[in-house]
């Protein structure tokens, strides 16, 4: 999450909360994984830098999935 959340601030975003949600089931098994950690995390992004932050954390094997979602 650190990696990420640092990310975030190169990119010249900004990180206003992190929620941990705690290890959960997962609704189906990802990579062989049936549980995961959940965390939420609330950040401002420029648009244009969000395709930059989707190709980190396709990269990472740490994150398994992700759902970015935009604010209006």
């Amino acid at each position: 999450m650190d990696a990420i959340t640092q990310f975030i601030t190169e990119l010249g975003g900004t990180v206003a909360e992190i929620k941990p949600l705690g290890k959960r089931k997962l609704a189906y098994p990802i990579e062989h994984c049936s549980e995961g950690y959940y965390q939420l995390v609330f950040f401002k992004l420029k648009s244009t830098a969000s395709p930059e932050l989707e190709n980190r954390m396709n990269i990472s094997e740490e994150i398994i999935r992700y759902l970015l979602k935009v604010a209006e």
